[in-house]
């Protein structure tokens, strides 16, 4: 795919040296473990996660994890974004990416304008397009 994403996410050692992404209709995850893709629309929520020191310090450390989560890098250790799908194997991840609030909004303001971009899509393809060229 020669798309270029919207946000990417600078290598950095909390990350692990690990690339982040975000494109029109989907994340992308680099990871060691392979290459994650999620889709716009089977994302259920994200939001930027404080670190385990944090939620020590403000006494919280009782909230309650997804039992099919994934940490890809150092995420308990740093302020990080947590991402939920809709479903699938693994329906939650952890990570780092080099600024959590600005990955969010590029994930949230991509998610507002999808559906528009399906949309125009869809139209695209109700159009009759000339035959092959003689």
């Amino acid at each position: 795919m020669d798309e270029l994403p919207i946000y990417e996410s600078r290598r950095h050692a909390k990350g692990l040296w690990q690339r982040y992404l975000v494109f029109r209709d989907r994340v992308e995850l680099r990871t060691f473990f392979g290459r994650f893709r999620i889709k716009m629309s089977d994302i259920e929520e994200i939001s930027v996660s404080p670190s385990i020191a944090a939620l020590i310090r403000d006494k919280k450390m009782g909230q309650a994890r997804e039992l099919r989560e994934i940490k890809l890098d150092s995420a308990d250790f740093a302020e990080h974004v947590s991402l939920r799908t809709k479903g699938g194997l693994l329906r939650s991840f952890r990570f780092t990416p080099d600024d959590p609030a600005e990955f969010v909004y590029s994930v949230q303001s991509a998610r507002r304008h999808y559906p528009q971009l399906v949309e125009r899509l869809r139209e695209s393809e109700k159009v009759e397009w000339p035959g092959p060229r003689t």
